[in-house]
């Protein structure tokens, strides 16, 4: 009798390995409905226990979870500045409100005791705008200025020598703006 070799025999087994795994998707597909069944059930049973002990108020949490709070040197400390941020910023519009009569278009400055230090840095600040702005006003005064005396040039012109359309740009040198 030949030696039988490895594929003779995996040809031998192949019709038996196919019946068991028909049986086995034939049990899955039977267990299936049980599983989901069983399943529902389990949740179902799992709702009540919950809601019966949320009517007397012992829900307990999931493990590892302990029902407490550990406040750090840090807690709050970020509220508080809100808080304050908050509170500073109420009673200064209620100050404002209050001398809105006494200041009528001038600059209110309400600065906390810690912050007296930045009131030279506002100061500056203002100079600064206010120097801007006049260097400003005066590079359009030479502007309208100097479009005039084009316009008026303009006028001048012999006839049929076309007249320069000339628009004036403010120019403005030096000017910088620190804080």
């Amino acid at each position: 009798m030949p030696e039988k070799t490895v594929e003779d025999l995996k040809a031998e087994t192949a019709p038996f390995t196919a019946k068991k795994e028909k049986l086995d998707a034939q049990t899955s597909l039977e267990k299936a409905p049980l599983d989901a069944k069983k399943d529902l059930a389990e949740a179902r049973m799992n709702a009540g226990v919950a809601e019966a002990k949320a009517a007397i108020g012992a829900v307990t949490g999931p493990p590892g979870i302990t029902p407490s709070v550990t406040a750090g040197t840090e807690a709050g400390k970020g509220e508080a500045i809100l808080l304050a941020a908050a509170a500073t910023r109420e009673a200064a519009q209620l100050i404002a409100k209050t001398l809105e009569t006494k200041i009528h278009d001038r600059d209110l400055v309400l600065l906390l005791g810690a912050e007296s230090g930045a009131f030279s840095n506002y100061l500056q600040f203002t100079l600064q705008l206010r120097v801007l702005d006049a260097q400003f006003e005066r590079a359009q005064e030479d502007a309208n200025a100097l479009e005039r005396k084009a316009n008026a040039l303009a006028h001048r012109q012999p006839n049929g020598v076309a007249r320069p359309q000339v628009a004036a740009t403010p120019a403005l040198g030096g000017a910088s703006l620190l804080l």
